[in-house]
């Protein structure tokens, strides 16, 4: 009778130690193909899963899932590297209760615009209003305003300049037009002209179906521009 105890023992033994040693590696497994189902891509993908204690895992919750990549698509999105942590993870339900993270070097084709370059782009924030803060150097958001108002009067303007806190100078065809960014109900990104200027108002960036976000906010810095956007559950 000792012998079949101490041998139950073991195999209890056995089977924690598999579990504390398995689950977090198989729940990663199992994460990246719930990734690929949804249209996330990537050359490389790492999936670190954690749960204290590992066992935590068999009732199909996590403390936490962090997801690494390179060159990443994602529908309409596509970014060099992805480094995101979701927090208190249910995989039977597919939810999270937040999430915290940095895309770099992301390429957006934003619905009714041209493609918009964004070298970092800051993830935070509850499962149902994620925040996407965009940054963009004052090259980019200058070269962003220029070919939307080339768009508008079929010309390129000699120069652009962004000023705080929501003034954009264009100088084109000899003239130099002050115009101003503003948000539209639907959430799209504007540069509005003076009224009888033929600039008129012109789209930057439009919330396009691929990406679905919604800009909150913008702020001019230092010539450059930076978006909060609040994006829709990703799960």
């Amino acid at each position: 009778m000792r012998g079949c105890l101490v041998t139950i023992a073991l195999l209890l033994a056995i089977a924690l130690a598999a579990t504390w040693y398995v689950l977090p590696p198989l729940a990663g497994t199992l994460t990246q193909g719930a990734l690929s189902a949804a249209g996330f891509d990537a050359d490389t993908t790492t999936v670190t899963v954690t749960a204290d204690p590992p066992p935590k895992l068999l009732t199909l919750t996590a403390d936490s899932v962090r997801i690494q990549a390179t060159n990443v698509t994602y529908h309409g999105m596509r970014a060099t590297s992805a480094d995101v942590t979701l927090a208190e993870v249910s995989f039977a339900a597919r939810t999270f209760q937040s999430l915290d993270g940095t895309l770099k070097g992301v390429r957006i084709q934003p619905g009714g615009g041209s493609e918009l370059g964004v070298p970092l782009v800051r993830l935070s924030g509850p499962a149902d209003r994620i925040q996407a803060t965009m940054s963009i150097p004052a090259a980019d958001a200058e070269a962003l305003a220029g070919a939307a108002v080339e768009t508008v009067i079929g010309i390129t303007p000699e120069r652009v300049s962004l000023v705080d806190p929501d003034r954009v100078r264009v100088e084109v065809g000899g003239l130099a037009v002050s115009a101003r960014l503003a948000l539209r109900q639907d959430g799209a990104l504007l540069l509005v002209a003076p009224n009888g200027n033929p600039i008129g108002s012109v789209a930057l960036v439009v919330p396009g179906p691929d990406v679905p976000f919604r800009i909150d906010s913008f702020e001019i810095v230092d010539g450059g521009l930076e978006i909060v956007a609040v994006v829709a559950n990703p799960g």
